[in-house]
């Protein structure tokens, strides 16, 4: 998972960056890198406890917690960000994504653990 969550962190900052290199980018860049070392520290000591679709869940309601959090430093900037970007840029897509990743990474061990067996 280590691995998975790293992979996620560095393409979500390259992704971002292509909006543009600027304070936004920054912000994220902290914000993301505290959400994948809570993901990471969490995977070992409760994220095993739970099935797949717990896991998907919980990554997805960390991703909506840092963005939120986000949101919060970017007001505290005094950066404007219109209603209808915040709830597409700022909350829908980057758990949309989270969510994706996190499921698809839980298909790959699954994968990796039944070809495992063979």
């Amino acid at each position: 998972m280590a691995g998975g969550g790293f992979s996620f962190y560095a393409v979500t900052i390259i992704f971002r960056a292509f909006l543009g290199i600027n304070m936004g980018l920054w912000v994220c860049t902290v914000v993301y890198g505290i959400q994948a070392i809570i993901l990471i520290s969490l995977h070992r000591r409760f994220l095993e406890k739970h099935n797949s679709f717990g896991r998907v869940a919980i990554s997805i309601l960390i991703s909506i917690f840092s963005s939120i959090t986000l949101i919060t430093i970017l007001d505290f900037l005094d950066k404007p960000i219109d209603s209808k970007n915040l709830i597409i840029s700022f909350l829908v897509l980057p758990a949309l994504g989270t969510g994706l990743m996190t499921h698809t990474i839980e298909n790959w061990q699954k994968n990796r653990e039944i070809r495992s067996s063979f």
